[in-house]
């Protein structure tokens, strides 16, 4: 629930990293290619997708393997 104090406090980071600190950057709902286009390019440093994104973005987007990591999500 969001309606705690750890809920809310997940808010507010989104909130500054949108908003005051601008690390989320401004252009929001990006499609997948744009996406992976930005990462293997360096100029985007964390999106969600699936584990099949790693080739894509090395082979294809001109990614550094050494520069990409997974972290699983619960």
């Amino acid at each position: 629930s969001v309606d705690t104090p750890e809920g809310k406090a997940v808010l507010q980071n989104l909130h500054d990293m949108r908003w005051s600190d601008n690390s989320m950057g401004s252009k929001q709902l990006l499609v997948i290619n744009d996406v992976q286009q930005l990462m293997g390019s360096g100029k985007l440093g964390m999106y969600l997708s699936a584990p099949d994104n790693i080739p894509i973005l090395g082979k294809e987007k001109g990614g550094n393997y050494d520069d990409l990591a997974l972290a699983p999500m619960p």
